[in-house]
């Protein structure tokens, strides 16, 4: 079954029980179990079962085959990933650095951005094979034929991350981008008598994280910066 789980902002738009699936588990003897994974608890190392007549079973993995053990192995993976109190994921905007330069009559302002992406993993399992993408979104204002047209600038960038350690965080900067204002001194005009300033400003980023699972499975989680901004614009980064 291939599903795509999305996490928009910080809530959760794809039911985390549709990871589960009825599934036939079994046993070295040979006998069959049909049941679905409703959780698991790794202090005890109990899985919880829900088998077709509705009732809760608690056993351990090690009942089962190798396939089956390995099968609530990503069964749990993939739930600590989408739970926002296993798995955080967020991202915010960092000034680097902002100056002025003076090319009289004109005046120009400078500020440089990044975003500061956190990713934090408090299960007690490690993660491979993931992915951060992201999208920085910004408006920038020029002259055009005596006009200030705004123009909707973007840039994107990606981060493989070979390893997640149980119980740790990764902190990881964007590329930067820059933004810039000018204006012309209020004692001049152009000959054109074309607008006399422009400005810019930032309007978030766009943060994906993507987990790939060994049996090929991808589940992608999603952060907004303001969460408005995933349903204002176009994704720019890579195609899923």
């Amino acid at each position: 079954m291939n599903m795509l789980p999305i996490i928009l902002g910080l809530a959760l738009i794809f039911p985390i029980s549709a990871l589960a699936e009825l599934h036939t588990f079994r046993l070295p003897d040979g006998r069959e179990l049909q049941a679905e994974i409703v959780g698991f608890n790794p202090h005890k190392n109990l899985v919880e079962l829900k088998k077709e007549n509705g009732k809760i079973v608690r056993v351990k993995p090690d009942l089962f085959v190798t396939a089956d053990r390995d099968y609530i192995e990503q069964w749990y993976m993939a739930d600590v990933f989408m739970q926002n109190r296993t798995f955080v994921f967020k991202g915010e905007k960092r000034m680097i650095e902002n100056w002025k330069e003076d090319d009289y009559p004109e005046y120009f302002t400078f500020k440089e951005y990044r975003y500061e992406c956190v990713i934090e993993n408090k299960s007690p399992i490690d993660f491979d094979h993931l992915r951060l993408e992201y999208c920085i979104y910004w408006d920038q204002e020029k002259r055009v034929n005596k006009k200030c047209v705004n123009q909707n600038m973007s840039h994107a960038g990606v981060f493989d991350i070979t390893t997640l350690k149980a119980s740790s965080k990764n902190i990881i900067n964007t590329e930067s981008v820059v933004l810039h204002t000018m204006k012309l001194d209020s004692e001049w005009i152009y000959t054109d008598r074309g607008a006399k300033e422009f400005v810019s400003s930032m309007s978030g980023m766009w943060l994906r994280i993507i987990l790939e699972l060994d049996n090929g499975q991808k589940l992608v989680r999603e952060f907004g910066k303001p969460d408005s901004l995933l349903h204002t614009v176009a994704w720019e980064g890579e195609e899923l």
